[in-house]
C-alpha cells in the first residue's frame, strides 16, 4: 500500500479538497459497513466498494513485481483478499470484533478472551534446553548484580526522593 501511494500520482491538496476528504473520513467512518455507501471523489459520488476495487486492481502489477523479486504470491494474495473483502464489510476486522464483541457480551469481554487465549498459547510454547540454560544464567546474574548495587547503596529511599521533588 505504501508503495502504491509512493508510486502514484498526487495532485495538490487544495483546501475544498480537504473538506471534501473530511466529508469521506466521517462517512466511513460512521457508516463504513453500509452496503451502498458513497464517497465523493473528483467531486463525484462513487461508491466506496469501487473506489477500492479500483485502486486494488491498480496494485496487482506492483504485487506481482514484489513477489517476482521475494518469491511466492504472498503480495498477489494479499491483494486479492483485500478485493474480496471490498464487497463484503462483514469480513473486514472491525465487523468480526463486533461480532464476536456482541456473541461475547461486550467489548472489554472479548479483549479478555483473547487475552487468555494469548497467554495459553505462549504458555504452550516451550524453550530450547539450551535456551533455557541461557536465561537461568541470565537470571542468575541479574539477582547477584542487584544485590550488589543494593549493598553499595548508603542513601535511604527518602532522601533518595528529595532530590527530584
Amino acid at each position: 500500500m505504501a508503495l502504491y501511494c509512493l508510486f502514484s500520482d498526487s495532485p495538490d491538496l487544495l483546501p475544498e479538497e480537504e473538506d471534501t476528504l473530511a466529508i469521506n473520513l466521517e462517512r466511513v467512518v460512521n457508516e463504513g459497513r453500509r452496503d451502498d455507501l458513497h464517497i465523493i471523489n473528483n467531486g463525484q459520488e462513487q461508491s466506496l466498494e469501487s473506489w477500492m476495487l479500483a485502486h486494488l486492481k491498480r496494485m496487482q502489477p506492483l504485487a506481482a513485481l514484489l513477489d517476482a523479486h521475494y518469491g511466492g504470491n504472498d503480495y498477489r494474495a494479499a491483494v486479492a483478499l483485500m478485493q474480496g473483502k471490498a464487497g463484503h464489510s462483514e469480513s473486514t476486522i472491525s465487523a468480526q470484533v463486533n461480532s464476536d464483541s456482541k456473541r461475547l457480551g461486550s467489548l472489554w469481554q472479548l479483549g479478555f478472551t483473547l487475552a487468555q487465549q494469548h497467554r495459553e498459547s505462549l504458555l504452550q510454547q516451550t524453550l530450547s534446553p539450551n535456551t533455557q540454560a541461557k536465561y537461568e544464567v541470565l537470571a542468575e546474574k541479574s539477582i547477584l548484580q542487584q544485590a550488589e548495587i543494593e549493598q553499595s547503596e548508603t542513601e535511604d529511599f527518602a532522601e533518595f526522593l528529595q532530590q527530584y521533588r
